[in-house]
């Protein structure tokens, strides 16, 4: 397997933690680094690929690139925007979203339902409480309270049961 060698600049990535790189790798989506050299002004970057069988090492000499909408947080409260940059997420964040703008990411945080089957992955944390006190604790009271991190992914069908369903 032959690695590909981009020379210049990439527009449309950004650098991101090895933690981040490696979800997006997991989940299908080019990852690049700088070349062997490790220096950023070097004119080249390497894309790395799962489907092309390459593997997605984590080094402290290596810095990690990703596209820029591959990834992005979605919520309004400002303490699971700390808990998922602790886990290393740098992805921009929003907190309202269309359908659209989530089609083919990698989605932290909260979504509708209907929105999630859009997302090439979605990530939710689950937590021992009652999640309508997020904003009511600390960052690291929050933390201590993360259970999980779940990954779904979802595919949506039309129900097809017909007019007399719904009269």
């Amino acid at each position: 397997m032959s690695l590909i060698k981009i020379n210049g600049d990439i527009d449309g990535i950004r650098e991101t933690t090895y933690e981040e790189a490696k979800i997006c790798y997991d989940n299908g989506k080019t990852v690049y680094t700088l070349n062997f050299s490790g220096e950023k002004e070097s004119a080249g970057f390497i894309a790395i690929r799962k489907s092309d069988g390459m593997s997605l090492f984590k080094s402290t000499s290596l810095s990690y690139f990703v596209g820029i909408d591959d990834v992005m947080i979605v919520t309004r409260h400002d303490n699971l925007i700390r808990l998922y940059r602790s886990l290393g997420i740098q992805a921009p964040v929003k907190s309202f979203i269309r359908p659209v703008e989530v089609t083919n990411k990698i989605v932290f945080g909260e979504l509708p339902f209907y929105i999630i089957p859009n997302c090439t992955a979605f990530y939710h944390a689950q937590f021992d409480h009652n999640p309508k006190t997020i904003d009511d604790l600390t960052s690291e009271e929050l933390c201590g309270k993360v259970r999980s991190i779940k990954r779904y992914v979802c595919q949506s069908d039309d129900a097809n049961i017909g007019e007399e369903a719904w009269r």
